[in-house]
Protein backbone atom coordinates (compact mmCIF):
# COMPACT_ATOMS: atom_id res chain seq x y z
CA UNK A 1 0.00 0.00 0.00
CA UNK A 2 1.41 3.12 -1.05
CA UNK A 3 1.25 6.77 0.56
CA UNK A 4 -1.36 7.72 -2.08
CA UNK A 5 -3.59 5.46 -1.22
CA UNK A 6 -3.54 5.21 2.26
CA UNK A 7 -4.59 8.94 2.04
CA UNK A 8 -7.22 7.88 -0.47
CA UNK A 9 -8.00 5.01 2.61
CA UNK A 10 -7.73 7.69 5.15
CA UNK A 11 -9.91 10.39 3.34
CA UNK A 12 -12.78 8.04 2.55
CA UNK A 13 -13.08 7.38 6.23
CA UNK A 14 -13.08 10.64 7.40
CA UNK A 15 -15.81 11.23 4.88
CA UNK A 16 -17.80 8.50 6.42
CA UNK A 17 -16.90 9.45 9.99
CA UNK A 18 -18.07 12.82 9.30
CA UNK A 19 -21.41 11.78 7.85
CA UNK A 20 -21.87 9.51 10.98
CA UNK A 21 -21.63 12.10 13.11
CA UNK A 22 -23.49 14.40 11.41
CA UNK A 23 -25.89 11.52 11.10
CA UNK A 24 -25.72 11.21 14.68
CA UNK A 25 -25.97 15.13 15.13
CA UNK A 26 -29.37 15.45 13.53
CA UNK A 27 -30.77 12.19 14.77
CA UNK A 28 -30.02 13.60 18.24
CA UNK A 29 -31.23 17.10 17.19
CA UNK A 30 -34.34 15.36 16.02
CA UNK A 31 -34.68 12.87 18.84
CA UNK A 32 -35.11 15.83 21.06
CA UNK A 33 -37.45 17.63 18.70
CA UNK A 34 -39.32 14.18 18.60
CA UNK A 35 -39.27 14.02 22.48
CA UNK A 36 -40.84 17.54 22.63
CA UNK A 37 -43.59 16.30 20.05
CA UNK A 38 -43.80 13.40 22.10
CA UNK A 39 -44.28 15.11 25.44
CA UNK A 40 -46.68 17.88 23.25
CA UNK A 41 -48.85 15.23 22.13
CA UNK A 42 -49.46 13.20 25.43
CA UNK A 43 -50.41 16.92 26.90
CA UNK A 44 -53.10 17.16 24.00
CA UNK A 45 -54.57 14.00 24.89
CA UNK A 46 -54.59 14.58 28.17
CA UNK A 47 -56.71 17.49 27.43
CA UNK A 48 -58.72 15.75 25.10
CA UNK A 49 -59.66 13.46 27.83
CA UNK A 50 -60.14 15.82 30.24
CA UNK A 51 -62.22 17.41 27.27
CA UNK A 52 -64.21 14.50 26.84
CA UNK A 53 -64.96 13.97 30.06
CA UNK A 54 -66.93 17.15 30.04
CA UNK A 55 -68.72 16.92 27.05
CA UNK A 56 -70.03 13.61 28.79
CA UNK A 57 -70.94 15.82 31.79
CA UNK A 58 -72.42 18.21 29.29
CA UNK A 59 -74.69 15.47 28.22
CA UNK A 60 -75.89 13.88 30.87
CA UNK A 61 -76.66 17.36 32.40
CA UNK A 62 -78.20 18.01 28.91
CA UNK A 63 -80.51 14.20 28.86
CA UNK A 64 -81.48 15.46 32.40
CA UNK A 65 -83.12 18.90 31.04
CA UNK A 66 -84.36 16.96 28.57
CA UNK A 67 -86.43 14.91 31.63
CA UNK A 68 -87.40 17.66 33.22
CA UNK A 69 -88.68 19.80 30.53
CA UNK A 70 -91.19 16.49 29.48
CA UNK A 71 -92.01 16.31 32.86
CA UNK A 72 -92.92 19.88 33.11
CA UNK A 73 -94.53 19.55 29.89
CA UNK A 74 -96.75 16.94 31.21
CA UNK A 75 -97.47 18.79 34.55
CA UNK A 76 -98.35 22.09 32.13
CA UNK A 77 -100.58 20.03 30.46
CA UNK A 78 -102.14 18.45 33.28
CA UNK A 79 -102.98 21.82 34.57
CA UNK A 80 -104.29 22.89 31.06
CA UNK A 81 -106.72 20.00 31.37
CA UNK A 82 -107.45 20.98 34.94
CA UNK A 83 -108.62 24.38 34.12
CA UNK A 84 -110.30 23.25 30.81
CA UNK A 85 -112.39 21.04 33.22
CA UNK A 86 -113.00 24.10 35.44
CA UNK A 87 -113.82 26.44 33.01
CA UNK A 88 -116.32 23.64 31.02
CA UNK A 89 -118.19 23.25 35.07
CA UNK A 90 -117.93 27.33 35.20
CA UNK A 91 -119.83 27.65 32.32
CA UNK A 92 -122.43 24.90 33.01
CA UNK A 93 -122.95 26.51 36.58
CA UNK A 94 -123.43 30.03 34.37
CA UNK A 95 -125.75 28.28 32.05
CA UNK A 96 -128.02 26.94 34.90
CA UNK A 97 -127.73 30.58 36.68
CA UNK A 98 -129.14 32.11 33.43
CA UNK A 99 -131.69 29.87 33.12
CA UNK A 100 -132.56 30.08 37.23
CA UNK A 101 -132.57 33.70 36.89
CA UNK A 102 -135.41 33.39 34.06
CA UNK A 103 -137.44 31.37 35.52
CA UNK A 104 -137.22 33.00 38.74
CA UNK A 105 -137.71 36.09 37.07
CA UNK A 106 -140.76 33.99 35.18
CA UNK A 107 -142.39 32.69 38.32
CA UNK A 108 -141.55 36.09 39.71
CA UNK A 109 -143.49 38.66 37.62
CA UNK A 110 -146.37 35.63 37.52
CA UNK A 111 -146.16 36.02 41.25
CA UNK A 112 -146.17 39.77 40.95
CA UNK A 113 -149.16 39.88 38.23
CA UNK A 114 -151.33 37.27 40.23
CA UNK A 115 -151.08 39.57 43.07
CA UNK A 116 -152.06 42.23 41.23
CA UNK A 117 -154.92 40.29 39.74
CA UNK A 118 -155.68 39.09 43.71
CA UNK A 119 -155.66 42.85 44.60
CA UNK A 120 -157.92 43.90 42.33
CA UNK A 121 -160.19 41.38 42.59
CA UNK A 122 -159.98 42.64 46.43
CA UNK A 123 -160.83 46.27 44.77
CA UNK A 124 -163.90 45.21 42.98
CA UNK A 125 -165.09 43.07 46.00
CA UNK A 126 -164.59 46.10 48.30
CA UNK A 127 -166.34 48.57 45.60
CA UNK A 128 -169.45 47.19 44.88
CA UNK A 129 -170.23 46.71 49.20
CA UNK A 130 -169.44 50.43 49.49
Amino acid sequence: MDFYTFIKDFGALASVLVTLVSILAISYKFGGSLSKIDIRLSNLEENNKNLNTKVDSLDKRVLTLEVEIKNLITSVNEVKTRLDRVETRLDKIDDRLNKSSDKYMLFFTNKVLDALKIERIDDKEITPET
